[in-house]
């Protein structure tokens, strides 16, 4: 009797936490920004593109980064080696 009273307790929080998030999430416009970013783009005189043009720029940048530290990771490896 007790297990089935704590499975059920366990679905009813589980049901509640998930109501609970559901809305948060629609409240929060599904958690998605790029409608208010755009928005604010274009109050700005910026085009709308410009975000994703940027986007792309931040990305290669984070890549060009990434691969020069496992490089100089690589170099310190062979010298601790030697």
């Amino acid at each position: 009797m007790k297990a089935v009273l704590g499975v059920l307790a366990l679905v009813f929080v589980l049901a509640t936490v998930g109501l609970v998030a559901k809305r948060q999430l629609q409240a929060a416009g599904n958690g998605s920004v790029a409608p208010r970013d755009a928005e604010a783009r274009a109050r700005a005189g910026l085009p709308a593109t410009a975000a994703s043009a940027d986007l792309g720029a931040i990305q290669q940048d984070v890549r060009d980064r990434t691969a020069e530290a496992l490089r100089q990771g690589a170099k310190r490896n062979e010298d601790a080696d030697k």
